[in-house]
């Protein structure tokens, strides 16, 4: 893990002396400015109350982050054994303290994940297996892991603490990188992964973000200006088959990340090394470019672009060279079968690209024409899929080429062109209810579904479906809040353990409850619902793979495991408060 991932100050030399010491790290961290803090420190004084409660009740931070401080003021007080030092990293699911181990005085990455926050089953099975994994590779290029436990309702995981910052974080802040250093990275990160893929383990999550970048030592063999890679967050990695009966994932992040996974994983989990091959090609990418691949942030635009065979995320720089577009088509091929299938090949062409770079004979000739424009390829998805990204459409708004803007009239399930409609504007879809669910009209006539203070399901087919999508406006109108609900056990879709994503007017947040009617308990720090330029959100739900995901104005907002039963999942819509609308 690297010292440097959080681009958070530490705390600083600030002359505070009046101020409480929480107050100073959350100063000196850049949560709090001083004329909040000090109002804070005033307030607290005169009145006699306390500062972590003032502080949650200002919303100015959230439980995580006072979590964090609070261990920082008491460093030996979170895992025995381990001293903190500062924080490396926060997440929706934990916390990376860098850390030091007292047996051994030696420096540590610590993750650190509140069980609390999630299945205790599956969060223990999933960090000791994440260590499992790793413990099992030694490589100079493989981050590595020392420990793993539980304390006082925390699992963690401490790994090798690496002094430098992330291959992201470079391309962040420095822009396009030269040829000859990135393909110095990549040759380093596809032997790390080929001497995981000997110990059956396929990474899955290959990214710039998981590649850490530190000064190598003398006698590296390094060549000049090339820093040493080192390939962590095995946290999703696919190992032998008797490790992963359950494909443990975590919520919305068990296929990878959309803009560097490949086509087939989107599909399925249990893919081979051909996916990291094809992840590490669109890290080359990224790191040549200097910027995002995908212009949309929007996970769903960057599926339907991976679904559909559409290349053209491909961007090059113009001083790009032939041997390197050659290389890169290749890595990054829609078709798993087109791509470099082994390490051994993928490593000898990547020494063959450097060769040619540095004016060396003795790579494959690589032809002026490969600077071909990039195709889009339309004949991956066959059988029930067709050669597109399959959408269920909820209620009325439809998506995709060929689809009117207004659907026609179509009843419960009735499929046309592409989409599915499970509203047609004058029954009640059908599904399980509770409450009152009824169409209604808004000031302009048109139709929508209305439900007052209840829910409903929606069951849909994943049977030849394995991706598809639910979309709808949602106009909050009297209700306090709305929920998506993803039951734990999709045959008991009202009942049972639930992960849930709340939308209110100001804001969004990620959670779970206990039962339907269960206290809702937040997983995710809060944030604000994006803008919208009426009264209506666009709300779109994805399925792919193993996770769902769920958008807002084309904003990702959280996500859940998909567990399904008989080829069918089921979500839930709920409203809590009043009347919503959706459209």
């Amino acid at each position: 893990m690297t010292s440097d991932d959080s681009g958070e100050g530490g705390e600083g030399t600030l002359e505070l002396p009046e101020l409480p010491e929480l107050l100073r790290l959350a100063v000196g961290r850049g949560w709090l400015t001083v004329e909040e803090a000090t109002k804070l420190a005033r307030e607290a004084e005169g009145d006699g109350l306390d500062v972590v409660d003032l502080l949650l009740d200002r919303d100015l931070l959230g439980h995580q982050q006072i979590d964090v401080l609070l261990h920082l003021l008491d460093p030996t007080g979170l895992v025995p054994g381990y001293e903190i030092l500062d924080v490396l990293g926060q997440g929706a699911m934990g916390v990376v303290y860098r850390a030091r181990q007292l047996a051994l005085q030696r420096e540590v990455a610590l993750k650190t994940i509140r069980i609390a926050r999630l299945d205790d089953r599956q969060a223990v099975q999933r960090a000791r297996a994440e260590a499992l994994t790793v413990a099992r590779l030694s490589h100079p290029n493989v981050a590595a892991a020392y420990d793993q436990g539980v304390h006082d309702g925390r699992l963690y995981l401490a790994m090798e603490f690496v002094d430098g910052e992330n291959w992201d974080d470079r391309i962040s802040r420095d822009g396009p990188m030269d040829e000859r250093i990135v393909w110095g990275i990549a040759r380093q990160v596809a032997a790390g992964l080929a001497h995981a893929e000997e110990h059956d383990v396929v990474h899955r999550d290959v990214k710039p973000a998981n590649v850490l970048l530190t000064k190598p030592a003398p006698g590296s063999g390094l060549p000049d200006g090339v820093p040493l890679a080192k390939i962590t967050d095995f946290g999703i990695a696919l190992g032998p088959r008797e490790e992963n009966e359950t494909r443990l994932t975590r919520a919305g992040a068990g296929i990878g990340t959309p803009d560097y996974v490949a086509p087939e994983q989107l599909l399925s989990s249990d893919v081979d090394l051909r996916a990291d091959v094809y992840a590490l090609g669109a890290s080359v990418c990224h790191a040549l470019l200097g910027e995002r691949l995908f212009e949309s942030g929007s996970v769903m635009s960057v599926v339907r672009a991976k679904m559909t065979g559409d290349e053209s995320w491909r961007r090059f720089p113009d001083s790009a060279s032939p041997a390197s577009v050659t290389l890169l088509e290749r890595m990054t091929s829609h078709e798993p079968s087109e791509r470099i299938g082994d390490y051994a090949t993928l490593i000898s062409e990547i020494d063959a690209a450097l060769d040619q770079l540095n004016g060396r004979s003795g790579g494959t000739p690589v032809s002026a024409d490969t600077r071909r424009p990039v195709r889009r390829r339309t004949g991956w998805i066959v059988g029930g899929l067709v050669a597109a990204i399959l959408t269920v459409a909820a209620l009325v708004i439809p998506w995709g080429p060929g689809v009117e803007s207004v659907p026609p009239r179509a009843t419960n399930l009735e499929r046309s062109g592409r989409m599915v409609y499970l509203f047609d504007g004058e029954s009640t879809p059908i599904g399980r209810q509770r409450g009152k669910w009824e169409p209604t009209r808004d000031e302009l006539g048109g139709t929508r579904l209305s439900g007052t203070n209840g829910w409903i399901t929606f069951s849909v087919p994943t049977e030849g479906f394995p991706v598809f999508q639910f979309q709808f406006g949602l106009d909050l109108g009297s209700a306090t809040a709305v929920e998506v609900h993803f039951p734990v056990d999709e045959r008991q879709p009202t009942e049972g353990e639930r992960r849930v994503v709340r939308l209110t007017t100001n804001d969004v947040e990620q959670g779970g409850r206990p039962s339907l009617d269960g206290e809702f308990r937040p997983t995710r720090e809060r944030s604000a619902m994006p803008p919208s330029d009426g009264d209506y959100h666009s709300v779109e739900i994805l399925r792919q793979a193993d996770a769902w995901y769920v958008d807002v104005e084309d904003t990702e907002i959280g996500g859940a495991v998909a567990l399904g039963e008989g080829g069918r999942q089921t979500f839930l819509l709920r409203v809590v408060g009043g009347t919503a609308h959706f459209e």
